[in-house]
């Protein structure tokens, strides 16, 4: 009935008719000149920022000079309808496929002053029916101590964001699983003498996808292989401390020896001596090595046994 000069826009209401985000707004200043039907219509578009869920998708116009907005249309078509907004695909993250205990990812561990920690970055559920498995292998000789955090959209303490709402689960086997964490374990998982960990890591609710972080701490010591009274009870060290050699007595072993190895007190191996079958005195040379704590290991058929020995020269 009169020449229109204002705004379109498209909209995302939430259901109880609030505004949740404009998608885009269209200007009419030239003029829409009355006692004309327009044909083709306006294209609108925009980057969808709420939040999953289901809204109500709204076209309204606005008369310049009014504050009020209508819908256009109403009369004659639906307007609003009802729309659901879904996530945002993944891509599958870089550690697929790993959706079973056979196909578990092997997370790198390297261990600096016996400690090391691992995580999963980048890692996400991509679809619906994704599940991830990872696994971390330890060397035997050292007794493990490890604990995990799983960050996650219910709970992230590492002050990044993530959108997935997710559980894990450890077990040292591959198939008796510990109970089911979310986001913190409750007790540290002990190792003794190295083997493979497996991780399971799955959405809280089923079908659930987006991004979490696996974090995962590992400490480390001397594996004995029998109680700390049993190793002092099997081996002796004479004399201790030592300064160019030192002889290791082993008559109390009822298995046999194969090698021994020094250890600083860093974990590091500095020297190895070979044991001959039946030897049961063996003798060890520490030139070169500096003044401190020393752990000798003894590799035999009951296991690995350790003692501390001191270097003073």
């Amino acid at each position: 009935s009169s020449t229109f000069y204002g705004q379109f826009r498209v909209s995302l209401s939430n259901l109880d008719r609030t505004i949740a985000q404009v998608i885009q707004i269209k200007n009419e200043d030239e003029g829409l000149p009355p006692n004309y039907h327009y044909t083709y219509g306006l294209n609108f578009s925009g980057d969808i920022t709420v939040e999953p869920g289901t809204y109500l998708l709204e076209v309204g116009y606005k008369s310049a000079g009014s504050s009020t907005w209508y819908y256009v249309g109403s009369s004659n078509y639906s307007n609003p309808v009802y729309v659901v907004v879904q996530a945002p695909s993944f891509s599958p993250d870089r550690y697929e496929d790993n959706n079973t205990v056979s196909q578990a990812y092997a997370l790198p561990v390297s261990f600096v002053s016996n400690k090391a920690t691992i995580n999963t970055a980048g890692s996400n559920f991509h679809i619906g029916t994704d599940k991830d498995y990872y696994k971390i292998n330890l060397p035997s000789g050292y007794k493990y101590t490890i604990a995990a955090r799983l960050h996650d959209s219910y709970s992230s303490s590492n002050g990044n964001t993530y959108t997935a709402d997710a559980l894990f689960a450890i077990s040292t086997n591959g198939s008796t699983w510990s109970d089911v964490y979310d986001d913190i374990m409750s007790n540290n998982v002990v190792v003794q003498n190295g083997g493979t960990v497996y991780f399971y890591v799955a959405p809280y609710f089923a079908g659930g996808i987006g991004t979490y972080l696996l974090d995962i701490a590992i400490a480390r010591v001397l594996h004995t292989g029998v109680d700390d009274t049993e190793v002092s009870d099997l081996i002796e060290i004479y004399p201790n401390p030592a300064s160019d050699f030192a002889t290791i007595y082993l008559s109390q072993l009822s298995g046999e020896a194969d090698f021994i190895n020094i250890l600083n007190a860093q974990g590091q191996q500095v020297s190895s001596v070979s044991v001959a079958n039946g030897e049961k005195t063996v003798r060890l040379p520490l030139q070169g090595l500096p003044n401190g704590t020393y752990f000798i290991q003894i590799h035999s058929s009951q296991g690995i046994l350790t003692k501390k020995m001191m270097v003073s020269k």
